[in-house]
């Protein structure tokens, strides 16, 4: 079990966008069935049957990547491209990128033949782009800190794009080496940007972000 849980960690799959999946030609044959299995709590294995402990959803062949995609990912030409169910929600695809992701391929007789961990980079960038700011970011222009404060109005936001993340919390020290945050605060999500308000006390203070985050090293 340990060997075939070895192979979720090379990630050989390539999850291009929301509805298409890219794989090496040698493991699509005629007559297999694919999916992409995820879980939260990284609690996906590896049997001689398939991959168990988590949610499936699965893929079908079809279609191929564009020339604009061939030069994005130039490694990727040969590749056999399989995609998600049409009906796939959105919110299920958020929700598998936080987790353990796997992908296998089972032939007609049950057997598995080919499992793999997936990289996930392109449909980070077809759910997620962001081309605002991020960081300490101030409404009312490019002001400092010290106009903020002067003005009851002022707002300043913190934001990290963190759309992997299953949470996320502000961490607020008074000062530069403390060990201890003087505040903890809860960082809310939207469309995997993760937004605390400020508040004008902050001034001066210093911050880290506390993020929950599945990683393979995990598994």
């Amino acid at each position: 079990t340990q060997i075939l849980d070895s192979l979720l960690g090379v990630q050989q799959a390539y999850w291009l966008d929301r509805r298409r999946v890219a794989i090496q030609p040698q493991f699509a044959q005629s007559g297999d069935s694919y999916a992409m299995s995820f879980s939260l709590t990284g609690a996906l294995s590896v049997t001689t049957s398939g991959i168990t402990g988590g949610t499936n959803i699965p893929l079908t062949v079809g279609g191929s990547l564009t020339k604009e995609e061939l030069l994005r990912y130039p490694q990727l030409s040969g590749y056999t491209v399989l995609h998600l169910p049409a009906n796939t929600p959105v919110a299920t695809l958020q929700t598998a990128l936080e987790g353990e992701l796997a992908f296998s391929a089972v032939n007609s007789s049950g057997a598995l033949q080919y499992a793999t961990g997936m990289q996930v980079a392109g449909v980070l960038d077809d759910l997620y782009y962001y081309s605002g700011k991020l960081g300490v970011v101030f409404h009312h222009g490019e002001a400092g800190w010290h106009d903020w404060a002067d003005d009851e109005n002022y707002a300043v936001k913190l934001k990290l794009w963190a759309p992997t993340a299953q949470s996320v919390s502000l961490q607020v020290f008074d000062h530069e080496f403390d060990t201890t945050p003087a505040a903890m605060v809860p960082m809310h999500e939207h469309n995997g940007i993760w937004v605390a308000d400020g508040e004008p006390s902050w001034k001066d203070k210093y911050y880290l972000y506390s993020v929950k985050v599945w990683v393979q090293s995990d598994a």
